[in-house]
């Protein structure tokens, strides 16, 4: 487990008993925070975020690093739902609390696109 963390760039973990329970901590690498002043980032974000499993506001802004859903994030998830590139997993009751947002084929095939780019950037 050492080895491992430490081939990775990571902390050791540590291990202890607390109150009869073995906790573990593995640590993990900080994420790196993109430029706010890039066009279309946070855009780009949201759907990369959306492409493994649907999301509401909330668990997109905290997967965002944010402290809580800015009105940044609302304008971009109004785009992308008028875009029809994300779409409500509850369509019925679109200010439900139990709301989700997930991407559609049109927002996967611009995922597709965007890593083609990415790829011949490198």
């Amino acid at each position: 487990m050492y080895e491992n963390c430490s081939k990775a760039g990571l902390k050791p973990p540590e291990f202890r008993l607390e109150n009869g329970f073995f906790i573990l901590t593995i640590w993990r690498k900080k994420a790196l925070k993109q430029p706010e002043s890039q066009p279309g980032s946070l855009n780009d974000r949201v759907q990369y975020l959306l492409k493994d499993a649907p999301l509401s506001k909330s668990e997109i802004s905290v997967h965002l690093g944010q402290k809580g859903v800015s009105g940044q994030l609302n304008n971009v998830i109004r785009q992308l739902l008028t875009e029809e590139q994300i779409k409500l997993t509850i369509p019925d009751k679109p200010n439900s609390r139990l709301q989700k947002y997930r991407l559609t084929k049109k927002g996967i095939m611009y995922l597709k696109k965007q890593s083609k780019v990415v790829g011949h950037r490198k």
